[in-house]
């Protein structure tokens, strides 16, 4: 419907998912995305573009070799299921169930006063639950977590829970299903939410004239501070892989007398250490946050693919439409992200890396969008005008009114300028979280988040 409204053809909707025989498109050899990554990395680090390019490849094996670590290491905490206490489900995935819980123990030391049906919010922790994966994916989740243990706005691994069982699975005494381990993190609050534009955290509205929960001042503030943690994690090697308003808690509230984040970007489940010119996974972050490298098959990514999440964050929270790209399955994904930002670049990038994309994608794309389709020039998408976005976004609902006092409008020149710095096609012209910092837009929240970062540092340093 938004395409309509913007004068625009709805591109072909297909439901076939990407699969199906690799070809090379354009047809080039595909080794020439390596020879190319390699340049690439080498004219970066001359003209110092690009933050962290070398990544983990200058680190020693130990760092990031995650299969060949003990499993748990010495320096993580072993800790028993008795010690913990589950208060509520806090969430459920694919690899995981989610738990509120008490640390018992520390609820002993304690000893409040309180009455015995208040929890002390000092004892909370979260316990995540694995459910059955591949013992590689526990260790090297356990190793990131533990690599980034300095990086603020983190969420910190406390102990890890692992049953006698487990291990006899692997010593080939017991036939039975072992159970998994769990880690227990910290606890972002009991007062934190989700990243999102609606405030009871529903990240399904459809309506964009719903006002936003945040100030224009806290959206600047927060997602400053989200910036902060990815730009700490990429220091670390680190690309986390999954970017989205529910992996980012926010703590509106203040300190509860836990010094507590003002932002935790949670769940490392799917992160993992970047080495410049090796192919990764692709099929890492959820579909509405997907970058296009990850939706084209381009498997030569790196950090920005994080950064592409945060601008579809930012993007929701201006247009108050969350998540900004729905699409259905991850073709109809890439045909919302062109009907935004249009099929000049995307062919533009295709054609730069030579990337290779499936026989059933390629037929797709050059249907819906070929210079032989159907399409005539005018009526090809190209990248849209936020403005009139916006007002496609109204005409929608005509008859929702907007309480323009509530909701003053955040479609700045400094908001729009920095979501096209980061809603870019091409990864390498993205901007790093670092190049993201020094925006103007964050020129009235900069100095604040900066001295909560410094006493950040100073206290994880005496913590040591």
């Amino acid at each position: 419907m938004i395409d309509r409204e913007l004068g625009r053809r709805r591109p072909h909707r297909s439901k076939r998912r990407i699969e199906g025989q690799r070809i090379t498109f354009p047809r080039r050899q595909g080794r020439f995305l390596i020879v190319h990554a390699f340049c690439t990395l080498i004219l970066r680090c001359t003209e110092g573009e690009k933050a962290y390019p070398f990544g983990c490849s200058q680190k020693p094996q130990s760092y990031y070799d995650y299969e060949n670590n003990q499993f748990p290491s010495q320096t993580v905490l072993v800790r028993s299921v008795d010690d913990f206490a589950l208060t509520r489900r806090l969430g459920t995935g694919k690899f995981s169930d989610v738990f509120e819980a008490v640390d018992v123990n520390l609820e002993k030391e304690i000893a409040t006063k309180k009455l015995p049906s208040v929890v002390d919010p000092r004892t909370l922790v979260v316990v995540k639950c694995l459910k059955p994966v591949a013992e590689r994916k526990i260790r090297r989740e356990i190793m990131v977590l533990e690599r980034a243990a300095q990086v603020p706005n983190i969420v910190r691994l406390i102990a890890v829970v692992v049953s006698p069982d487990y291990f006899e699975k692997y010593r080939g005494s017991s036939t039975d299903l072992p159970r998994m381990p769990a880690l227990v993190m910290q606890h972002a609050g009991p007062q934190s939410q989700w990243f999102c534009h609606s405030a009871d955290n529903n990240l399904s509205s459809t309506s964009p004239q719903a006002h936003s929960f945040l100030t224009n001042y806290e959206i600047r503030y927060y997602l400053y501070h989200l910036l902060a943690a990815l730009d700490g994690l990429h220091a670390t090697g680190i690309m986390h892989r999954d970017v989205k308003p529910r992996n980012v808690l926010i703590n509106r509230r203040g300190d509860d007398g836990m010094h507590r984040s003002p932002l935790t970007l949670i769940d490392l489940g799917l992160a993992d250490f970047y080495h410049p010119s090796i192919p990764y996974n692709v099929r890492v972050a959820s579909r509405h946050y997907k970058a296009p490298e990850l939706l084209l098959g381009n498997s030569y990514y790196d950090y920005a693919i994080d950064l592409w999440g945060v601008g579809c964050i930012l993007a929701g929270l201006l247009f108050h439409r969350e998540p900004f790209f729905r699409g259905r399955d991850n073709v109809e994904q890439l045909h919302k992200i062109i009907a935004v930002l249009g099929i000049e670049d995307m062919w533009a990038y295709i054609n730069k890396y030579s990337i290779e994309v499936t026989e059933s994608l390629r037929r797709e794309l050059e249907t819906s969008y070929s210079p032989e389709s159907n399409l005539s020039l005018s009526n090809r998408p190209q990248r849209v005008r936020w403005n009139d976005y916006w007002q496609a976004l109204h005409s929608i609902a005509p008859h929702k009114k907007r309480n323009e006092a509530s909701s003053p409008s955040l479609l700045t020149e400094d908001a729009l300028d920095l979501l096209d710095r980061l809603l870019v096609y091409d990864h390498e012209e993205r901007w790093t979280a670092q190049q993201a910092m020094q925006h103007r837009f964050f020129d009235v929240v900069r100095d604040r988040a900066q001295a909560e970062l410094r006493s950040y540092e100073t206290s994880a340093t005496k913590a040591l």
